[in-house]
């Protein structure tokens, strides 16, 4: 399940990570829609943790050997999401569309959490 010579975190903890900060970017383009102006500084931040959550997932997906599953789903989602200043000039149609893939991805992202955990408890048990 774990790739051949892989020295790290296991994969049920580089997931609830990866949680977190897709946590955070669901908080950040939703709490854009209601401030008045946006500062650049903010719109950098955002932009920089889709960075993240990229690489992260490119990361789960190598240690547990495309088990992960959901790399390209992130990636298409965070490429939707250009920029906060861009996601603030679309429909809402479209704020709504980006939601219910976020939350998709979300259930998926968990489900896969608990699913490595049980393995990495079974493998202990081994």
């Amino acid at each position: 399940m774990t790739y051949p010579g892989y020295v790290g975190p296991p994969a049920h903890q580089l997931v609830q990570e990866f949680i977190n900060g897709w946590r955070v970017l669901h908080e950040r383009f939703t709490s854009s829609l209601k401030l008045p102006s946006l500062e650049e500084e903010l719109d950098l931040q955002f932009l920089e943790l889709k960075t993240q959550l990229v690489q992260r997932s490119r990361v789960i997906d190598l240690v547990t050997e495309k088990a992960w599953g959901l790399h390209n789903k992130i990636k298409g989602l965070v490429n939707s999401l250009q920029s906060l200043d861009h996601f603030r000039q679309e429909s809402i149609i479209f704020h709504d569309n980006m939601g219910n893939q976020w939350h998709d991805i979300s259930i998926q992202a968990s489900k896969m959490a608990a699913i490595f955990l049980q393995r990495a408890q079974e493998e202990a048990q081994e």
